[in-house]
């Protein structure tokens, strides 16, 4: 039994976001999609806790949902202990804290270029939230809900 299939996938709404955010920061960094398309048609898995998401690498270096029951080429793991961690990573913009944190196994050429890409393509979780929400809620929701400071 794979060691995910106990766990739900996200669902399809959370996992259509997080992929198109995901996307739109692949098209502002077009050496980061080419790197991702020498590995088209291959799957990625991300594990949060105790949830998943597997996403699918396209020709053009985008990204898009897979089907759960696709065997992944790589799956990153972030335990569910760690899952804190994120919001650390965003508010200190510190990204090799995150790949630190991340057990990643599988294929050795896709696990390098996706851990490469996770230290090193900068996403402004703040700047593209304050869009959809606006700037306050979205800086605190970045710091992880703690209150601005006044000022």
């Amino acid at each position: 039994m794979p060691i995910h299939a106990a766990f739900p996938p996200l669902t399809t709404l959370a996992a259509s976001v997080g992929v198109t955010a995901l996307n739109r920061l692949l098209g502002r960094e077009a050496w980061a999609a080419q790197r991702l398309s020498r590995h088209s048609g291959k799957t990625v898995r991300l594990a949060l806790g105790q949830t998943f998401v597997s996403l699918t690498i396209a020709n053009n270096g985008q990204m898009q949902v897979a089907d759960t029951s696709i065997v992944p080429d790589v799956t990153l793991t972030l335990p569910a202990g760690r899952l804190g961690q994120i919001f650390d990573v965003l508010r200190h913009k510190d990204p090799e804290q995150l790949v630190e944190a991340m057990h990643i196994q599988g294929d050795a050429g896709l696990a390098n270029v996706v851990a490469d890409l996770a230290r090193n393509l900068r996403w402004d979780a703040e700047s593209d939230l304050a869009r959809v929400v606006g700037d306050i809620p979205a800086a605190r929701l970045v710091s992880g809900g703690a209150p601005l400071p006044k000022g």
